[in-house]
């Protein structure tokens, strides 16, 4: 393994995301890379959110702060200069989660912070998140990133995001203000400057190895990539007309399934989620096309025995009686920009554990 870093200069989320996408699509069999990066007045997504719903829109247009998707499942953040970001990417045999999180814990110790983990992809301190992260894989390729609160205005983060209460409920707390801190409440002198320092040395330290700094990619390399990042279609996505939904929020993130039919055959559909495996969810979706929704077996064709709670939990909901008619309305989800798994290929992708 040999280790590198890059920094972005840039406060632009789509320069970011561009350059994030192209280190992913272009990293070496034998590179590590640690990336790190600031996006200043921005609203984050979830590959598979619905950014009318997870989003205050009008304040975000009050206060000229800017909506992006992520290629990562999970749920909706706020970025501001007060929140630092950090990307590991690598092939899958270089790739440890467990090893990329206790850098990051390793960092913050040196400020006297004790950060621990707390389920798949949060950090807490004092059982408030600083951290929480989200997950990619292409083929042999992976992906990890997340965010480190330092000083974020928190009181605009709780204006501009829309959380679901269930969600609320299930974290055991009244509100996103009382589950979340910034690390200047237990180290006022912190700075993104000194955390970017330490990342970089306990890097190396753990890949053992000297980490070199990237060249930065030329402007025509990273601009298809900025061109589709900041374009209305991958934002908010494609018009949808549905006839009939159903939602459910499950311990690991919500489904909210929404289907066209064509008499009583599925011609279209999507599901909006949260959940972290956005490979898994845009392979279930693409197999409910073509399925009789009159039928009254599982709308989703697999053994819904499975080892895996999130496939299983999927499949046991996704029956016609928990659907009802909603009124016609226009919904949104970004086009697949990558082919979803052929149906007999989603448990597959189920057992990945891979994918906020």
């Amino acid at each position: 393994m040999i280790p590198f870093f890059i920094v972005s200069d840039s406060r632009n989320v789509y320069d970011n995301q561009a350059l994030e996408e192209y280190l992913f699509d272009n990293v070496e069999d034998d590179q590590v890379i640690l990336y790190m990066w600031q996006n200043d007045n921005t609203v984050v997504i979830g590959k598979n959110q619905n950014a009318y719903k997870e989003c205050n829109l009008a304040a975000m247009e009050e206060r000229q702060i800017n909506l992006a998707r992520r290629i990562s499942g999970g749920g909706a953040v706020f970025h501001d200069k007060g929140n630092l970001n950090f990307t590991f990417i690598a092939h899958k045999r270089n790739y440890d989660t467990k090893r990329q999180f206790e850098i990051i814990i390793a960092a913050l110790s040196r400020f006297g912070i004790n950060a621990e983990m707390r389920g798949r992809n949060d950090l807490l301190v004092d059982g408030r998140k600083i951290s929480g992260s989200a997950f990619c894989r292409r083929g042999d390729r992976c992906l990890h990133h997340g965010t480190i609160l330092m000083s974020s205005d928190l009181d605009i983060l709780t204006e501009v995001l829309n959380v679901d209460k269930q969600k609320l409920i299930l974290k055991g707390v009244d509100s996103v203000r009382s589950r979340v801190a910034n690390l200047n409440e237990f180290d006022p002198y912190i700075t993104a400057v000194r955390i970017i320092t330490d990342l970089i040395v306990l890097f190396g330290a753990t890949i053992k190895g000297r980490v070199s700094e990237l060249a930065m990619p030329s402007d025509n390399q990273l601009k298809p990539y900025r061109d589709r990042f900041s374009s209305e279609e991958w934002i908010m996505g494609r018009n949808f007309d549905s006839d009939l939904a159903a939602y459910k929020r499950f311990h690991w993130g919500e489904i909210d399934c929404r289907v066209k039919l064509n008499e009583g055959i599925i011609a279209d559909a999507i599901i909006y989620s949260d959940a972290l495996n956005e490979q898994l969810i845009a392979a279930v979706t693409k197999s409910l096309i073509g399925r009789n929704f009159e039928t009254s077996e599982p709308l989703l064709p697999l053994q819904t025995d499975t080892d895996n709670s999130l496939l299983h939990d999927i499949g046991g909901f996704l029956l016609a009686e928990n659907f009802t008619v909603i009124e016609k309305s226009v919904e949104s989800l970004p086009d697949e920009t990558e082919e979803a798994e052929e149906i007999e290929q989603i448990e597959e992708i189920s057992d990945q554990g891979v994918g906020e």
